[in-house]
């Protein structure tokens, strides 16, 4: 992908219906982009990393150094320097469907790795700000279709890809027979029981695009001795809602 086509890359976002079910869920009313900037002023004032972060930037420009997103556009607005510029726009001025556009645009292509927080003096977060920000921009109705989807998908089964239980179960005891006849090894693997050592955290994608991690795990278990469970209702640990709005951890 050229420079220029990141430089104009944005989300697809979330069809309306999709988020209209993610608020219904915590309980959340729909707000206007007229009250963005008092929003988003509550907002700072409520997180203190948040407001330190606006507040004590010098533009010094040590972030620009390490930031991946604007090292691969070159794109000032697409830097930490542009989005604590964009966040204390939107704080203060008048915010438009010009001004909204850019937020989602700039606030979602930021990686929120926090590297800028390792190379600034200050160890200023943007990643943090942007967060905030997201949060806000999901309140009138912004989100990113796979993010959105994503979230749906883990609170309604328990996985981000919307697999049935029967399909996570039928999944595990075909990487306990291909151990078998790869290894030799007769594993055992406990389902949805009870064990008295440890319930198998994971992550989703262990049990599609990274299968030999799921089996590096039970045969290293079944090494050690250690008893253990996986669950067809819970085999995501990753909390999606932490990308999107953090009021989704909690479900």
């Amino acid at each position: 992908m050229s420079k220029a086509t990141l430089n104009e890359y944005r989300h697809d976002r979330a069809p309306q219906e999709l988020i209209e079910k993610l608020h219904g869920r915590i309980g959340l009313k729909r707000r206007s982009t007229n009250e963005f900037n008092r929003l988003l002023r509550e907002k700072v004032r409520g997180n203190k990393n948040v407001l330190l972060s606006l507040s004590l930037c010098m533009g010094c420009g040590a972030c620009l150094t390490v930031c991946l997103a604007y090292l691969a556009t070159r794109n000032i607005k697409n830097s930490p320097l542009g989005r604590i510029a964009l966040a204390k726009l939107l704080m203060r001025g008048h915010v438009d469907e010009r001004i909204i556009n850019e937020a989602y645009t700039y606030f979602w292509q930021c990686l929120t790795c926090r590297r800028c927080a390792w190379a600034c003096p200050f160890g200023i977060d943007v990643g943090d700000v942007s967060r905030t920000t997201r949060s806000l921009l999901y309140e009138v109705g912004l989100a990113p279709n796979y993010v959105a989807g994503v979230i749906n998908n883990l609170e309604s089964t328990g996985n981000f890809l919307g697999l049935p239980e029967d399909v996570i179960r039928e999944i595990i005891l075909n990487v306990a027979n291909e151990i078998r006849r790869e290894k030799g090894v007769n594993v055992r693997v406990k389902i949805d029981e009870p064990a008295h050592a440890l319930l198998l955290p994971s992550a989703c994608a262990d049990y599609t695009v990274a299968i030999n991690t799921l089996k590096g795990y039970i045969l290293l278990l079944n090494e050690l001795g250690i008893d253990f469970t996986l669950s067809t209702r819970a085999p995501d640990i990753t909390n999606y809602g932490l990308f999107m709005d953090e009021r989704h951890m909690s479900l």
